[in-house]
């Protein structure tokens, strides 16, 4: 396989070979666009419908606890500007985990340009554009440059051929969706587990 493009852009074999499981795209695309308008709607720290909504579609296992922390920090997001850092933290200090990719979820829930970090986007990250965690700082800081090197290579990369190339596939499988191009790039990862350059 060829090395990574540090410039965000796939090899051609790469794209030549993108195939996506178009059965498994459209319920995943609705499941995602009922939790926005729904997030929007309900009190999210006591709403049960769109909290196993959220729950299924992220597959939150925590328990009762933590959820009453996080669904806390999602509603007031509603009503503030927040970084990813700054939630990462709220998050820290309430439950006392790091929960980066839960933060990232809460921030792209009322952000949704922003990126989400999962394990398979790391996955692809890692192997497309070289993005790791750096080393020699502590774990939040850590994250926190991890999600803004992700933010910078998504800007790059959504301008790029290959990216448009994505983004048509998608229009083609799910035509009319209300979800921003980042998102449609992150449901061409995930749906493909982070191997798009391996179909």
């Amino acid at each position: 396989m060829a090395a990574p493009n540090k410039r965000g852009r796939l090899t051609r074999t790469a794209m030549r070979r993108l195939r996506i499981p178009t059965e498994k795209l459209p319920g995943e695309v609705a499941r995602y666009e009922k939790i926005l308008t729904t997030y929007w709607k309900a009190d999210v720290r006591h709403d049960p419908i769109f909290q196993r909504l959220f729950n299924g579609f992220y597959q939150v296992r925590r328990g009762s606890e933590w959820r009453e922390h996080f669904y806390r920090v999602l509603e007031e997001l509603k009503n503030s500007e927040q970084t990813f850092g700054q939630v990462l933290q709220d998050l820290f200090k309430s439950t006392g985990r790091i929960e980066a990719s839960f933060a990232s979820k809460a921030l792209a829930t009322r952000y949704p340009e922003q990126p989400i970090i999962d394990k398979w986007v790391r996955k692809f990250l890692q192997r497309e554009a070289n993005l790791r965690l750096l080393p020699g700082v502590d774990r939040i800081e850590r994250w926190m440059q991890f999600h803004d090197q992700m933010a910078q290579w998504y800007r790059s990369f959504g301008s790029s051929p290959d990216c448009l190339k994505c983004i048509r596939r998608f229009d083609e499988i799910c035509p009319g969706r209300s979800v921003c191009d980042l998102k449609k790039l992150d449901f061409v990862i995930y749906i493909t587990q982070g191997n798009i350059s391996l179909l």
